[in-house]
């Protein structure tokens, strides 16, 4: 047995560390929660954007709606070379902590299109 937690369509919407990629059903609770390239400013589509771990999976992170983000593929690249920080703020909306390199205060960014 494998424990999943699933939405109202029974569909997966937490595969826990049971499975790395997101599910058809994660994929679109992520679109609907981030509504595209949850990156500050940017404006790609749902479709043009990959599943992201915020907490990486080979480093125990779970595939859940809780530990993903959708960043488009420019975006993505740009947080692993760049070692930016992603985190849930108290609404379950992404934030992003920039290097020191970038904000030496490393203060929140919140994407404005989506507030």
């Amino acid at each position: 047995m494998i424990p999943m937690v699933l939405g109202s369509d029974s569909m997966p919407l937490d595969a826990g560390r049971q499975q790395r990629l997101a599910t058809a059903a994660l994929r679109d609770a992520l679109a609907h929660r981030d509504q595209g390239c949850a990156f500050p400013s940017c404006d790609r589509s749902p479709r043009y954007c990959q599943a992201h771990h915020i907490v990486h999976w080979l480093d125990g992170g779970e595939t859940a709606l809780h530990n993903m983000c959708l960043l488009c593929e420019y975006h993505h690249t740009i947080v692993h070379r760049q070692r930016w920080h992603i985190r849930l703020d108290a609404r379950g909306h992404p934030e992003f902590i920039p290097p020191e390199v970038i904000s030496p205060t490393r203060t929140p960014l919140h994407d404005p299109l989506r507030q």
